[in-house]
């Protein structure tokens, strides 16, 4: 078993090799010697791995498509959605991809945003907490950079004008956020 800083350099060295790339490609051939701290990353079965990979492109299929609706009701801007019928009529529009969060831990399936539109607030509340924590990740991130870049007035900048952005949205959607979270 090796260590994270293992793993870290044979990356590195994957990266030097391809002129400051580090193609996909290149990492999967280099693990595929069993003596390469990489290879107990991936599945070498191909009947496991394969089946793996279709999960994969199923997730990234159900999120890229999303779901047929059609209009149904349009009231003051707010647009209310219901399954196909079989008469597949017009207008149609794309229902949103989501996780649904009432799934027990380790179940995964997907249903449409407008599902969770006809649920309790806990649900909602979750679906919206979960797309946070995607953003609060990408903002650790880009804080960990402006730091080591030496940029941090930039970061606080680019915060303070997307938080402004937002709120105003927010606002004129027609249900202000909330003064306390």
């Amino acid at each position: 078993m090796y260590d994270v800083v293992a793993k870290q350099k044979a990356l590195s060295a994957i990266k030097a090799a391809n002129g400051g790339i580090c193609p996909v490609e290149a990492v999967v051939k280099e693990a595929e010697d069993s003596k390469n701290p990489l290879h107990d990353e991936f599945k070498w079965d191909d009947k496991e791995a394969g089946y793996l990979y279709r999960l994969q492109q199923a997730r990234a299929l159900i999120v890229r498509i999303g779901f047929y609706v059609e209009v149904v009701d349009v009231d003051l801007g707010k647009v209310t959605y219901t399954r196909e019928t079989s008469e597949g009529v017009d207008p149609k529009t794309t229902d949103p991809a989501v996780h649904d969060p009432d799934l027990p831990s380790g179940v995964q399936g997907a249903v449409g945003i407008s599902d969770i539109a006809n649920r309790g607030a806990a649900s909602k509340k979750k679906v919206i907490d979960r797309e946070f924590a995607l953003v609060e990740s990408y903002l650790t991130r880009a804080l960990d950079w402006s730091v080591r870049l030496d940029e941090i007035p930039y970061f606080i900048s680019r915060l303070e004008a997307i938080s402004a952005e937002y709120l105003r949205r927010a606002r004129e959607s027609g249900n202000p956020p909330s003064p306390n979270p």
